[in-house]
């Protein structure tokens, strides 16, 4: 009893984002803002991986989907392909891909997840922002 007890403890701690986020949010690219009408991601997180299981945004003509996803944690980095991409802890994630040009930074307050999501290669930028509900 006292080995399932650790070992569901011990489970739980590694759960930190795992579940599915959803809600509106706000945009802003090249000078054009509005509404976000979804935002939502689906996370599974455990003590060696970070899954992004399904993902994307739906804001006026700006649509998106995220790739099914794995990335290795080390160590508190977080690893996609073997390259070294950001940082995970028991509540957020930061993701830089692209030498900055793509950010994604989700972090557990409460019981809301803040979604932020940035685009700047010099010529567009696009930032999308949120609070997230957990769904499931």
């Amino acid at each position: 009893m006292k080995t399932l007890i650790a070992f569901l403890l011990m489970s739980s701690s590694f759960a930190g984002l795992t579940g599915k986020w959803s809600a509106g949010g706000f945009f802003d690219y090249n000078n054009r803002s509005g509404e976000c009408k979804e935002i939502f991601m689906q996370i599974k997180q455990t003590e060696k991986k970070l899954y992004i299981l399904d993902g994307g945004y739906i804001c006026s003509d700006i649509q998106a989907s995220y790739p099914p996803s794995s990335f290795n944690i080390v160590d508190g980095a977080l690893y996609y392909f073997g390259e070294k991409v950001g940082e995970v802890t028991e509540n957020e994630i930061n993701l830089n891909y692209e030498n900055g040009v793509y950010g994604l930074s989700l972090k557990k307050i409460g019981t809301e997840l803040i979604y932020k999501e940035s685009w700047d290669d010099g010529e567009d930028y696009l930032l999308i922002e949120g609070k997230l509900n957990l769904l499931l």
